[in-house]
C-alpha cells in the first residue's frame, strides 16, 4: 500500500520525497524527523529540506520544537488541493491544445480532391479517420472491409452518437452491418466507396489489387459527390 499511496501522490504532482514524508505525516498524524525516516524511507539530511517544501505547499505545520515535531493539516483539504491543482495544470493544456488546433487547422485536406496510392491497412486508417469526422449521415458502398475490426467499431460508435448509417454490401457482407447497428441493404455493386454528410466522398478507384489502392478523397465538389449520392439512393431503393 506504501508504494501504491506514493505513487497516486506523485501522479497528483509531488516529487517522490515529498510523497514519501507526506504519506508517512498521514499515517503517524504527528512525527519526529527519525519517525518520518523510519516510515518514509527518505535521508535525514533530506527530511528537512523536503519538510520546509511540504510546509511552504502549507500542507504541513510544525508544532513543537524540541525535538522538532510536525503534523499534515486537514487531510481532506491537503487532498483536495493537490487534486483541484492537478484539475488546473489539466485545464491549461487542454487549453493550450484548443489554441494548437485553431493553429493549425486548414480549410483544405492536403489530399484532397487528389488521387493517393497505399496499402490495405493505410487505406483504412485513413478511412477511420475521415469517418471520425461524421456528423449527419455515412452511406458506404462496401466490401470485405466492412468485416474490419476498428471499421465496425468506427461506425458503431457513429451510430451509438445518432448518426445515420446506411450500408449497400454484398450478401455475405450483410451480417456485419447487424453488428454495427446501421441500416443495411443487399444490392451487388462493384464500388467501395463512404460517403459522409453528404460533402465528401472517399473511395477507391481500382478493385484488380489486394494489396496496392488508388484511393481518391473528394469535396468541395458537388457534381461527383451529389452523382454518387444519386446512385447510392437507387442502389439502396434496388436493395433487399
Amino acid at each position: 500500500m506504501f508504494g501504491e499511496h506514493v505513487n497516486n501522490l506523485k501522479y497528483l504532482g509531488l516529487t517522490e520525497y515529498q510523497a514519501k514524508v507526506l504519506y508517512a505525516l498521514m499515517k503517524n498524524k504527528v512525527s519526529t524527523i527519525s519517525e518520518i525516516e523510519n516510515i518514509a524511507g527518505v535521508p535525514k539530511t533530506r527530511i528537512y529540506d523536503v519538510m520546509k517544501e511540504l510546509m511552504d505547499k502549507d500542507y504541513v505545520i510544525q508544532i513543537e520544537d524540541k525535538p522538532k515535531k510536525y503534523r499534515i493539516r486537514n487531510v481532506d483539504l491537503v487532498l483536495d488541493n493537490l487534486v483541484e491543482t492537478k484539475e488546473k495544470e489539466f485545464n491549461n493544456v487542454k487549453v493550450t491544445v484548443g489554441t494548437m488546433k485553431e493553429m493549425f487547422k486548414t480549410n483544405e485536406m492536403p489530399l484532397q480532391n487528389k488521387m493517393i496510392h497505399m496499402d490495405k491497412k493505410n487505406f483504412l486508417k485513413l478511412l477511420n479517420e475521415e469517418l471520425a469526422n461524421a456528423n449527419l449521415n455515412i452511406c458506404a458502398f462496401s466490401g470485405s472491409e466492412i468485416g474490419e475490426k476498428e471499421l465496425k467499431e468506427r461506425l458503431k460508435k457513429a451510430v451509438e452518437k445518432n448518426i445515420s448509417v446506411k450500408i449497400v454490401t454484398h450478401p455475405e457482407h450483410k451480417k456485419h452491418i447487424w453488428e454495427i447497428g446501421g441500416e443495411g441493404r443487399e444490392f451487388n455493386h462493384n464500388l467501395l466507396a463512404y460517403l459522409i454528410d453528404g460533402k465528401k466522398a472517399i473511395f477507391r478507384l481500382n478493385t484488380d489489387s489486394e494489396q496496392q489502392y488508388k484511393v481518391s478523397i473528394v469535396e468541395n465538389n458537388d457534381g461527383l459527390v451529389n452523382m454518387m449520392k444519386s446512385y447510392f439512393d437507387n442502389c439502396w431503393a434496388q436493395g433487399k
